[in-house]
């Protein structure tokens, strides 16, 4: 008896395992809640969002987390060219100990060719613990493309949203287009948007169509580059593609991005 009672004693009493810190489902994406991007690939006036899972968050007496996140972007030379940090504190209203998280790193218009490696950790202030996760970055030397899409539920562009909805929503959109000509002291582009069904065949009778043009010497030169916006009116379920395509009239190319889009019934 005393034997079984000593078991139940170290059984109630015994410490609880607290679960060690770490990061997980690192992806590189679109935005913060678009489609991932799959190449490690950047250009100069790009714009890199890396959302991750942290696990094992202790929490305060109020139910919130008191973190550091902290990234560096170092050269091939190992100088850091970027070096931030900043606290997370908010509350898991969900209960758990994990929750979603993203880090943003722009990359310079004037930013050499090369290898960068980015160093991303979390420290979490309750328990001094540590989880860190690295990715080697290949900057290429900038040409006329698009870069950037990101996804928003409002015109605003101040609520992230995905690549999937309901019918009856709508899904917002910006991008910008970068290396376009201007050597002859002016710009003339222009983005045409399409959506596909699942044959490939073109929903919009008329893509929708938005230009951009520059004629001013002064604002050519300033406009390093170009920014459009438009929206996708999700009225009936399916399987669909979003084409974006941007044309430099001048140069004569075009740039073309593509994502899924998924649409539900509410």
């Amino acid at each position: 008896m005393r034997t079984a009672l000593s078991l139940l004693a170290l059984l109630v009493f015994a410490p609880i395992a607290h679960a060690k810190l770490e990061i997980s489902n690192i992806q590189l994406a679109h935005g913060v809640l678009g489609p991932e991007r799959k190449s490690l690939e950047c250009y100069p006036l790009d714009e890199l969002v890396f959302r991750f899972v942290v696990n094992g968050v202790k929490l305060d007496g109020e139910g919130r987390t008191d973190l550091e996140l902290a990234f560096k972007l170092m050269n091939s030379d190992g100088k850091a060219v970027i070096d931030q940090k900043g606290p997370i504190q908010r509350p898991l209203m969900l209960g758990g100990n994990t929750f979603s998280a993203h880090t943003t790193i722009g990359i310079g218009a004037g930013a050499p060719a090369g290898e960068y490696k980015l160093i991303v950790t979390i420290r979490d202030k309750q328990t001094s613990e540590t989880a860190t996760f690295e990715r080697t970055l290949t900057c290429k030397p900038s040409q006329f493309q698009i870069l950037a899409p990101r996804f928003y539920r409002d015109a605003e562009s101040k609520v992230p949203a995905g690549t999937s909805g309901v019918a009856g929503e709508s899904i917002y959109f910006r991008i910008k287009a970068v290396g376009y000509d201007r050597t002859q002291n002016k710009v003339s582009a222009t983005m045409t948007m399409q959506v596909l069904n699942d044959r490939g065949e073109e929903m919009l009778t008329k893509p929708m169509v938005v230009n951009a043009e520059l004629t001013r010497p002064e604002d050519v030169q300033k406009a390093m580059q170009l920014n459009f916006n438009g929206a996708v009116g999700l009225n009936r379920p399916g399987q669909y593609k979003l084409r974006i395509m941007v044309q430099d009239h001048i140069s004569k190319q075009t740039a073309t991005y593509e994502t899924a889009l998924k649409v539900e019934m509410p």
